[in-house]
């Protein structure tokens, strides 16, 4: 098993998944143009980003990707 430290809590865990695996789940549930800035997350935290993610509408999202895509070259 590896370690790794969430990068919202700050608390260091332990891994029982492939990075392999991570990654899938990832590109399933937030689109690619967003992906290169993610963190890694402990799964308490990655519970409370995704209620929040998942309650946003589409047009949320929608500028949230725009508003993370132009931060993103400026």
């Amino acid at each position: 098993m590896k370690t790794y430290t969430c990068e919202i809590c700050y608390e260091t865990y332990e891994s029982d998944r492939s990075d392999e695996e991570c990654w899938a789940e990832l590109y399933e549930l937030i689109p690619e143009d967003i992906v290169h800035d993610t963190g890694v997350v402990c799964d308490d935290c990655y519970i409370e980003f995704m209620e929040w993610f998942t309650a946003l509408t589409e047009e949320e999202k929608k500028k949230l990707r725009e508003d993370h895509i132009k931060s993103s070259y400026q």
